[in-house]
């Protein structure tokens, strides 16, 4: 059998490989229970098929899908992403007989992956010094509280007036 084309959110895999698994070995030439993986380093709002998700979740009854549960126009658009939309994609085989071969995501939704488009948005922002309020000098501690709408990761770098400070989280900031 040929090592199959793949598509990821509509963008071509930058890698496809046969793996042993535990039916057979990467070189078995039966290829009869294979294992391929798909590689593909990043994905973004822009891949075609991501694109087409997202527009389709905007124009739902919720415009915003603030509630995240955007209705879609027909089932091979249906969302199982509880947050985002779903990331699909197409395998197509050709068999040693010259068949072809079409696996896509709605033939296995238990391995649903799902693209997180909504970017955290900054509710309140506010700047505190332990000196006098609204101004800092030299040796005042200078604190800025973000708040955001949904939790993020803690940044490992950050800088406050163009100085290295160090981030702590509160809330449900991981």
């Amino acid at each position: 059998p040929s090592t199959p084309t793949v598509a990821i959110a509509g963008v071509g895999a930058l890698t496809v490989t046969r793996v042993e698994n535990a039916v057979g070995g990467a070189a078995d030439p039966a290829a009869v229970y294979s294992t391929w993986h798909a590689f593909r380093p990043t994905l973004n709002d822009n891949d075609p098929d991501i694109a087409r998700l997202i527009a389709l979740a905007r124009v739902s009854n919720d415009p915003g899908d603030d509630d995240g549960t955007a209705t879609t126009t027909s089932a091979a658009d249906s969302n199982p992403c509880d947050i985002g939309v779903v990331v699909l994609w197409v395998a197509t085989f050709t068999d040693v007989a010259g068949f072809t071969i079409v696996s896509q995501t709605a033939n296995f939704v238990a391995n649903t992956v799902c693209y997180d488009y909504k970017r955290p948005d900054v509710v309140l922002i506010v700047q505190e010094t332990t000196g006098n309020r609204g101004f800092a000098k030299v040796g005042d501690v200078v604190t800025l509280e973000v708040t955001l709408d949904k939790p993020i990761t803690v940044p490992t770098r950050s800088t406050l007036a163009g100085e290295p400070c160090v981030p702590s989280k509160t809330g449900k900031a991981s």
